[in-house]
């Protein structure tokens, strides 16, 4: 039995207004007079004067209505900076006012500090351009967002102060204290006379659920008197996150989060793209004496090569080295965790700063983690001295906030192998966590096979305040449940739920139906394929009744049932009904690009289960260059689809290249042992083994269950999928003894977690049957393998992949024994 024959992947869908005071309504008052004024004159002298006395009355009454209005707007812009809310959600300059761009701090903005000390200036180095600066400089308009994307420490919050400088020097600046300062920026767009930046470093800190979107961004833009620039920072890794589809397998329920906003926001920007890696030509214009009379410049240089200026300049990679230091024994281990504590909470997407309790919480697990008591750590308070002191009197490792809490400096986020982390260690972020936090969480966890805080963390989402995310929450636990703890459980789980919510909103409810369509997935998928048809087609007509705010449910419901009568052997019957629905979901215009994608890769699934192979993975190829589908995620996800195609086409070299650059961006992201980076060395494993080393095979699939043993332990489904790929390499890298034996025990393993019926426990004993049969015992393999045969089509259809893959074993052996034993003349 060949794994290629199987389409299983390794990993399922896993996934105010505020108060005015008298002197500001004053300040509306003059508006509001000022504009009847020049409306009154401008009407009254139309009607009863002559057309140069009506032009002069106008024009009059126009000055006067300047005036009025010009005070209004200072007197309620005056008030507005007066509340006492406005310090603490905007920074404000020294007469707590909206400060000059040319006037405000550089550092303040965010930009990284240089090393001083005796002999160094304390001031800023001075800019270097970089090649990108004339093309920023150029789209620094009113009415224009930008957004500069680029690695940590690469120089962006830099290059894009001294852009705003050069080209709006004089203009007002608005920034915002991260999400709760937005209603703030807001307001200030509609006081200022003349346009304003509109700063947002770090765009990430601005967005969530209760953060910016689309309309936030049009209203910053256009809201005022005068269209403003809204210019915003944001991390690569941090633009990866926030766009996206998931890599779930063709036709499983969809892994889009359309919920976030996240996505809809970047879609808005003008993107420029800033390398950390310098160029010829920035490394030849750093070299002119303007530069190199300052010492920093000059010593950064020598390092050119290998770092970025600024990276350097911040002392990044000096930070770094200090950090690796300080966990040895006796030295800072404590500093060193509460500095990974930091850390971990960035790479798990919480950008707030960490309060010193909740700080010490999530490091102490890591200290241990790494040693404990052994590595003699020094006090808290010590720990936290040495974390906050700054290197090089540059920046340090934790960063003090205004709230008296910390965060961790940007350049360590990426700059280590991302390990798993400690349950304890993600159970005292669960605790700090919002929703929306938990939902980045939840994907992280169950990436590491972290189900227990996985789960919980899915289970705080679903009290998230936004519909879209609580659905896709409920999604993302039902699958975890089910890769977890089976097929069965996922039901009674989502069962649970439906009559829940049926009690308390009613049947009718598009809560309860979101339950309900979920349910049908989920026992289609894993429970009885005839079933879930069943229970989806009950959905169609409360969804049609639900009207417009159903109409993403019902495009899903139909979807469901077609691939599920897909699975049945009618992908002919169903192909035109899947391609209607693309067009469909172009058409939903609250419903984002990823959903478009999804729906084009269902209809090339179809393509190919109709023996149109082709057809289909040069769809997926063009989807590579589609415009309408440029997020991060979006690609990685339709690399993934064309990887699986070319290797299910047995077009193992193609395949395998896609595979290993998967690979590489998911270990670059979460680590060699995240699921993200461990499914495509699954998949590779295979494409090597068919390109004639199976030995190799094995060894790459014995390396992977060893680093997925280091997050988890408990047999799931993930790790009986893990192990019948390993065990069915052992027998095809010739002992299929040990490949029956194993599987056969694996099967027995996978009834135990999973239940007897359970898809992966199935799949075990088919495999383990024609090993059997290779090992010689042929009439048992046969047996066994007909039984299964028949339960795969009466469960999940004829056209389920391991279905398909019993069928072909079956029919190999059946010939063999007619080739053994011919029949009599």
């Amino acid at each position: 039995m060949e794994d290629s024959d199987v389409a299983d992947n390794f990993i399922l869908t896993v996934m105010q207004r505020r108060r005015v005071s008298a002197r500001g309504r004053e300040g509306y008052g003059l508006v509001v007079a000022a504009a009847l004024l020049a409306g009154g004159a401008a009407g009254l002298s139309g009607v009863w004067l002559p057309g140069v006395w009506a032009a002069l009355v106008t024009a009059s009454a126009a000055v006067v209505a300047g005036v009025f209005a010009e005070l209004g707007v200072t007197r309620h812009a005056s008030a507005v900076a007066d509340s006492d809310q406005w310090p603490n959600l905007l920074y404000l300059d020294s007469g707590r006012r909206l400060p000059v761009v040319r006037t405000t701090d550089p550092i303040t903005l965010g930009v990284h500090r240089a090393a001083s000390g005796p002999g160094i200036p304390a001031d800023l180095p001075p800019f270097v351009r970089r090649d990108i600066s004339d093309q920023l400089e150029e789209c620094l308009a009113p009415g224009r967002f930008v957004l500069l994307v680029g690695e940590s420490t690469a120089g962006k919050t830099r290059i894009a102060y001294e852009a705003m400088l050069a080209r709006a020097g004089n203009w007002p600046l608005i920034v915002p204290n991260g999400i709760a300062g937005v209603p703030a920026a807001l307001d200030a767009t509609r006081t200022v006379r003349r346009p304003a930046v509109v700063w947002l470093d770090d765009l990430e800190k601005f967005l969530g659920s209760d953060g910016l979107s689309p309309t936030h961004i049009q209203n910053l833009l256009h809201g005022g008197r005068r269209p403003h620039l809204v210019l915003a920072t944001l991390r690569a890794e941090e633009y990866t996150r926030l766009t996206g589809i998931g890599q779930g397998p063709p036709g499983s329920p969809p892994t889009v989060d359309r919920r976030r906003g996240g996505e809809e926001v970047l879609r808005l920007a003008e993107q420029i793209q800033l390398a950390r890696a310098w160029s010829p030509r920035e490394k030849a214009d750093a070299q002119q004496d303007i530069y190199t009379a300052d010492p920093r410049i000059r010593e950064a240089l020598k390092h050119i090569d290998r770092f970025g200026l600024a990276e350097y300049l911040a002392a990044g990679p000096q930070m770094l080295q200090e950090w690796c230091n300080a966990w040895a024994v006796g030295n800072r281990p404590r500093g060193a965790a509460l500095v990974a504590a930091a850390v971990l909470a960035r790479r798990c997407a919480i950008h707030r700063s960490l309060p010193e309790t909740l700080l010490a919480r999530i490091a102490q697990p890591i200290l241990e983690q790494h040693g404990g008591t052994r590595l003699r750590p020094e006090s808290l308070t010590s720990a936290l001295g040495w974390a906050t002191t700054p290197v090089h009197a540059t920046s340090s490792p934790l960063l003090p906030e205004d709230n008296d809490g910390y965060i961790a400096f940007d350049y360590l986020i990426d700059a280590l192998p991302k390990d798993p982390p400690p349950a304890a260690a993600l159970d005292a972020l669960l605790s700090f966590a919002t929703e929306d936090e938990a939902i980045d969480l939840a994907e992280l966890a169950g990436g590491w096979c972290r189900f227990v805080q996985a789960r919980a963390a899915w289970q705080r989402a679903l009290g998230h305040p936004d519909h879209e995310r609580r659905a896709y929450a409920l999604d993302n636990l039902a699958s975890l449940i089910a890769v977890w703890r089976g097929d069965d459980q996922a039901r009674d789980f989502l069962i649970s739920t439906e009559r829940e919510r049926t009690a308390r909103l009613g049947a009718e409810h598009l809560e309860t139906l979101d339950a309900r369509l979920t349910l049908a997935e989920w026992t289609g998928w894993g429970i009885d394929v005839r079933e879930g048809i069943r229970q989806a087609q009950d959905l169609l007509q409360p969804l049609r009744n639900v009207g417009k705010s159903g109409a993403a449910q019902l495009l899903r419901c139909r979807g469901l049932i077609a691939m599920s009568r897909g699975n049945l052997g009618e992908w002919c019957a169903v192909e035109p009904e899947l391609a209607q629905q693309i067009q469909e979901w172009g058409t939903l215009t609250e419903t984002d690009a990823a959903e478009t994608l999804y729906s084009i890769v269902r209809h090339a699934h179809c393509l190919s289960r109709m023996g149109r192979q082709d057809e289909q993975i040069a769809l997926l190829r063009e989807l590579l260059d589609d415009p309408r589908f440029v997020g991060a995620k979006d690609r990685e996800g339709t690399l993934a689809q064309l990887a699986n195609a070319l290797q299910e086409a047995e077009r193992y070299e193609e395949a395998a290249e896609l595979f290993r650059q998967l690979q590489h961006i998911g270990e670059s992201r979460h680590g060699a042992a995240h699921g993200a980076a461990l499914s495509p060395r699954f998949h590779l494993a295979s494409c090597i083994g068919h390109l004639g080393d199976p030995a190799k095979a094995v060894r790459i699939l014995d390396d992977v269950v060893r680093l997925q043993e280091t997050t988890g332990h408990e047999t799931g489904v993930i790790q009986v999928l893990l192990r019948q790929r390993l065990y069915t390499w052992t027998g095809m890298a010739g002992d299929p003894h040990a490949a029956a034996t194993r599987l056969h025990d694996l099967a027995k393993a996978s009834e135990t977690a999973l239940g007897q019926h359970a898809h992966a426990t199935l799949a075990c004993r088919s495999r383990a049957a024609h090993w059997a049969a290779a090992a010689g015992d042929i009439p048992h393999g046969i047996e066994e393998l007909t039984r299964l045969l028949a339960e795969f089509e009466r469960r999940f259809g004829p056209d389920d992949p391991e279905a398909r893959a019993s069928r072909k074993s079956l029919d190999h052996w059946r010939t063999h024994t007619r080739q053994d034993h011919p029949p009599a003349s």
